[in-house]
């Protein structure tokens, strides 16, 4: 006799019934976990876009950072484009003369019309204004090119790069942060003993016997204390035939802007460094126009009179005006030429530099005054001062 099957219609209704729900419930939460991630992902790109800055013209940060690490901070500063444009062009030198530790004369300064506004004694420095142009993008082009050369090791063509952009359209901040790289760069190509390859600003020199540092840095038209500083010499009396040194081929010219008080100092038409510097006070404006260093006026703390009392100061004075150097300029141009008694010098008031209180000379620090004195070349140097 067969065995009759045994149906369960109703468990196996119920078996199925809960598979398909089961099913479902777990297509639904992949459903749900797909939509999730998608829009895990979409809110991840849309806030880190957010953070990202808008490209801006000019001289790009991170060019710069690459350049010198501490770039990034807002430099900008009063800067006229126009003016800190213009290099200074050394003319035809005159025959140079050598240095003397005589007094320098003396000749009251002329008068110069105050302007309508009541003069005040002392003018502090103008607080620094946000950029009010933008950088021309050839500038951008040109000093990434110029960070490529110095990954490369090409510190001269780097260099030479970055002085051209100089000339270019800047904004203020790109300006500055130009020049704080080539300040960096002098360090390696100028300041060391070495004379690196490209470069058409320096040389070696063979020492021959009867050479004195004096007659050499008159050949290169600088002065012999910057060949001593280069090359490590302690002594003009330690110079040896035959000894291998590194010259420079002057003069150092500078460009004073009485606009930001600043001066920028040049070999050649190459940018060095910039110094801030004190200026005239209302009563007695620091003449603007073309000078140059002048011959037999270029001493180590001089005796000093005082056109308006007549009162002399010596070196030894408790209140010796002058600081450390004097160096005298004379004008070159029909609107200079006539105006005597002006001079680069240190000072014993630094709390005046960035500030109008002089009268009429451009103050240094005394520091500051010093390096100057050792790079400008009397009757060669020129000294160009603009509004």
């Amino acid at each position: 006799m067969a065995r009759r099957r045994r149906k369960y219609p109703k468990y196996r209704s119920r078996y199925s019934s809960y598979g398909r729900r089961a099913a479902q419930r777990k297509q639904r939460r992949l459903m749900v976990l797909g939509v999730l991630v998608i829009a895990a992902v979409f809110l991840f790109f849309k806030f880190r876009g957010d953070d990202e800055q808008p490209e801006v013209v000019g001289v790009d940060d991170s060019i710069i950072n690459d350049i010198n690490p501490d770039f990034g901070e807002d430099t900008s500063s009063a800067n006229t484009s126009a003016e800190s444009s213009n290099k200074p062009s050394p003319e035809p030198a005159s025959d140079p003369v050598s240095e003397t530790q005589t007094k320098p004369e003396v000749v009251t300064q002329p008068k110069v019309e105050a302007p309508k506004p009541e003069p005040v004694e002392v003018v502090e420095k103008k607080e620094t204004v946000k950029d009010k142009v933008a950088s021309e993008p050839a500038a951008k082009e040109l000093t990434a090119k110029a960070v490529q050369d110095m990954r490369a090791g090409k510190t001269i063509a780097a260099r030479d790069k970055l002085n051209e952009v100089l000339d270019m359209k800047l904004s203020d901040s790109d300006r500055e942060k130009v020049k704080a790289a080539l300040a960096d760069l002098a360090e390696r190509w100028l300041f060391s003993p070495e004379v690196l390859p490209g470069d058409e600003l320096s040389e070696y020199y063979l020492v021959q016997r009867g050479d004195y540092l004096s007659e050499i840095g008159k050949r290169y038209k600088v002065p012999y204390q910057l060949i001593m500083k280069i090359n490590g010499i302690p002594s003009a009396n330690r110079l040896r035939a035959g000894q291998k040194i590194k010259v420079v081929k002057g003069p150092f010219n500078v460009a004073i802007f009485k606009s930001d008080f600043t001066m920028d100092l040049y070999l050649q038409r190459t940018y060095v460094k910039s110094y801030e510097v004190g200026l005239g006070s209302m009563e007695h404006e620091t003449p603007s126009g073309k000078w140059r260093v002048e011959p037999n006026d270029k001493l180590k703390r001089p005796n000093w009179t005082d056109p308006d009392t007549g009162e002399t100061f010596i070196a030894s004075d408790p209140e010796y005006p002058i600081g450390e150097r004097w160096i005298g300029i004379e004008g070159i141009e029909d609107k200079t030429r006539d105006k005597t008694g002006f001079a680069i010098h240190g000072t014993n008031e630094p709390e005046s530099i960035g500030k109008r209180a002089s009268r009429g000379c451009i103050r240094l620090k005394n520091t500051d005054v010093i390096e100057v004195y050792n790079m400008l070349y009397t009757g060669d140097s020129l000294v160009y001062i603009y509004d």
